[in-house]
């Protein structure tokens, strides 16, 4: 009865209260949203369809300015450390496959074992997962596919290139996570990164998809992309060894 009462009256942590900001902002927009969308489809006013459309445009200008905040908070959590990479995916790949007993998840090729990565444990690793249950919700009979390699990656420098200077380059892993099954279109890919894109209008899910994925990398100087020939694509920079 003590533990039940202590549990009950424990402060709320700084993971509780972004996960009730995120549940809380996608339900308001997306009833907004949802609603305009439902009504637009039903107009035949043409000035009020134009009123309409102003209010879309402005719920996608508040996903944005959701997103911003979003990002600030996260920021806060983010505790990095080195962490072996080849010695993570096998875990986590064996983590999961257990979740996923009728997908097959296969990695395909691994770096250098002494290569490590400097990052939040927690954080990439729920991001990733994040990834992969995108692929299995859009098709649950999907196999996917693991694949690392080291490359010289240019670094994308606004600033250098400006300025006219050669561009830089670093070592980064390149992670490609793919499933044959999975394709989106040109639309849906343009998309997809787009705070509760890929969560709402994709799979009918209340979240905010994989923004906070996009987000979480780009904080710690990663990237992602996707295309359907690769899959998901990270490029993720390698703890320097000099």
């Amino acid at each position: 009865m003590a533990d039940e009462l202590k549990d009950d009256t424990k402060p709320i942590t700084l993971d509780d209260f972004t996960g009730l900001l995120i549940h809380s902002y996608n339900n308001h927009l997306s009833s907004i949203m949802g609603y305009a969308e439902l009504a637009l489809l039903e107009c035949k006013d043409v000035k009020v369809g134009e009123r309409l459309n102003k209010s879309l445009e402005s719920g996608i200008s508040a996903v944005h300015f959701g997103k911003s905040i979003l990002a600030s908070i996260g920021r806060l959590q983010v505790s990095r450390s080195e962490i072996n990479f080849n010695s993570w995916l096998v875990s986590f790949i064996e983590s999961l496959q257990s979740d996923f007993e009728d997908n097959e998840l296969v990695i395909e090729n691994l770096v250098p074992d002494d290569v490590e990565i400097h990052t939040d444990f927690s954080w990439f690793t729920e991001c990733c997962i994040d990834l992969i249950r995108f692929l299995l919700s859009y098709d649950a009979k999907a196999d996917l596919t693991f694949n690392s390699e080291i490359e010289n990656v240019t670094i994308k420098d606004a600033e250098s290139k400006a300025a006219g200077k050669h561009p830089a380059f670093e070592e980064r892993i390149v992670i490609n996570i793919n499933s044959e099954q999975v394709e989106l279109d040109d639309n849906q890919q343009e998309w997809l990164f787009t705070p509760f894109y890929s969560s709402l209008l994709l799979l009918g899910e209340k979240d905010i998809g994989l923004a906070k994925a996009k987000g979480f990398f780009e904080q710690i100087g990663a990237s992602i992309e996707w295309d359907n020939e690769s899959g998901f694509t990270i490029e993720i920079p390698i703890v320097s060894t000099e």
